[in-house]
């Protein structure tokens, strides 16, 4: 056990680490589910990947609520934990009864009850504390080597593992995010908002990586796989009721590099939600509601990410090896003059304006003014990380880059894929009324250096909007962040593996 999960385990896990010293079996693998408001049908999504995997796999299920939900929530709840404990071949009650590890041969269940009143989570925190405690419990079994495997898996009750999940090969990083594809539930009107919604996540990440940030990675809590060792160093998932995997993800990567693996996708079942204030979910309950009431989806403008990518620019050209820090003046300057050169004045002008309310150029400076030579263009980008990024993209949004109809967004972006849009639709096309399946219904699962031209050959049969989602998918970046490879997370990592310093 390295020195950085020793003291996380000793400092800032959640006591619910302290089961994993009741573990009598040793297992390949674990995956961290939290469980609100579900069913115990989720587990027949893991069933198959659990097959595969080499050895016995152990789900941590963290079933949760709070005070404040509803009763008929609280019942859910009730009815889960009741499922999950009964549908063993054994059971086992661990720490007085605040988790029971059930028997199913395979794919074993450590079910833990943070819903039962006494139990139940603060009420202005979420399902980033139930990721949270879950994780610890791994890494309090990985410690006691109880878990083969050098890999926190993370997921949620809407997905369908690829069957190679647990045995996928991948680079050494700190997180690896899956590749994901919302799976299509039949119901048109729910499909078309969920296929709208996974288009402008894809289409917020293309943007991104055309802007040459370091952040151009899915925040997707279902998607994610995690290096104990980054997890540890970071203190863990936070404890938010919603965009834990941001905030996590944004921490990872200055630890290590953000991976996307090749190779067949997450599905995840297209619903609406109400669990977390914000995400997939709600998200897809807002879109439904706008598109029936005669509205348009929106999203950013592509100018948004031509003005991200000149100060990005910018900062990249002032901060070289053997000069000085620059001045906030210079890395203003520098921005505007690449912004007029991408949009013109009224471009640079609306960047000054950004620039200016956020103190940006200001604040970078004084972070570099301490960073030798040698480590600026780091602390450049640990400075101006994903949170920043997105405060930057709606202050450029709210002075003058405002949001445009999706269709006219991804015409115009110079980083969506080519010659997808513009046959797809035109300046006075509605959004087609139903939604066909990528190539029969799955998305292609591309090895290294593969094109994908069956995909693109077959897609032209498809209906517009999942054309557009399979060329974006197949585009998206593989890799980012500025960390410096200090993680083990390759593939398959087990025990024993050196970690890198």
């Amino acid at each position: 056990m390295t020195k950085p999960i020793r003291k996380y385990l000793a400092s800032y896990a959640e006591q619910e680490a302290a089961f994993a010293s009741e573990l009598r079996s040793r297992y390949y693998a674990a995956v961290v589910v939290p469980l609100h408001d579900e069913s115990s049908e989720f587990l027949a999504g893991y069933r198959e990947a659990a097959r595969r995997a080499p050895g016995p796999i152990l789900v941590i299920a963290v079933v949760n609520g709070r005070d404040s939900d509803s009763q008929e929530t609280h019942a859910r709840n009730r009815t889960l934990l009741d499922e999950l404990c009964s549908a063993g071949r054994e059971q086992r009650s661990l720490c007085d009864g605040g988790g029971v590890l059930v028997g199913h041969g395979s794919l074993d269940v450590l079910c833990v009850d943070r819903a039962s009143a006494g139990r139940r989570l603060p009420e202005q925190q979420g399902v980033g504390l139930a990721r949270k405690l879950g994780c610890d419990l791994w890494l309090g079994a990985w410690s006691l080597e109880a878990i083969e495997q050098s890999r926190i898996y993370c997921c949620d009750a809407d997905v369908v593992l690829p069957e190679d999940y647990f045995v996928r090969d991948s680079e050494p990083s700190a997180a690896l995010c899956f590749p994901f594809w919302h799976r299509a539930s039949g119901h048109p009107e729910l499909d078309r908002a969920v296929a709208l919604y996974e288009t402008s996540l894809r289409y917020y990440v293309l943007g991104l990586a055309f802007a040459r940030s370091p952040y151009a990675f899915h925040s997707v809590g279902s998607s994610l796989v995690l290096d104990p060792e980054a997890y540890a160093r970071v203190r863990g998932f936070p404890r938010k009721q919603a965009g834990e995997d941001f905030y996590l993800l944004n921490k990872l990567a200055k630890q290590g590099t953000v991976v996307r693996p090749f190779g067949a996708p997450l599905e995840i079942r297209s619903r609406t939600s109400g669990r977390v204030p914000f995400g997939t979910g709600a998200a897809t309950a807002r879109i439904q509601a706008q598109l029936r009431d005669g509205g348009v989806y929106e999203v950013y403008s592509p100018e948004v990410f031509e003005l991200l990518g000149a100060w990005i620019e910018a900062v990249d050209a002032c901060v070289q090896p053997g000069q000085s820090p620059p001045s906030a003046t210079r890395l203003r300057e520098t921005a505007c003059s690449r912004a007029a050169e991408r949009l013109g004045e009224s471009g640079s002008a609306v960047l000054r304006d950004t620039l200016d309310a956020l103190k940006l150029a200001e604040g970078l400076a004084s972070a570099l003014a301490s960073a030798g030579p040698a480590q600026a263009w780091r602390r450049a980008h640990e400075w101006f990380d994903g949170f920043r990024t997105l405060k930057s993209i709606h202050a450029l949004r709210d002075r003058g880059c405002t949001n445009l109809t999706w269709m006219h967004a991804y015409r115009s972006a110079r980083f969506m894929p080519k010659g997808i849009v513009p046959e797809c639709f035109d300046a006075t096309s509605v959004e087609p009324p139903h939604l066909a399946p990528l190539c029969g219904g799955e998305p292609q699962a591309l090895e290294p250096g593969a094109v994908c031209a069956e995909s693109a050959e077959r897609s032209r049969e498809k209906e517009p909007l999942a054309r557009l989602r399979a060329a974006m998918y197949e585009a998206e970046p593989r890799r980012a962040g500025i960390g410096r490879g200090s993680s083990t997370l390759g593939g398959p990592a087990r025990r024993g593996r050196k970690l890198e310093g």
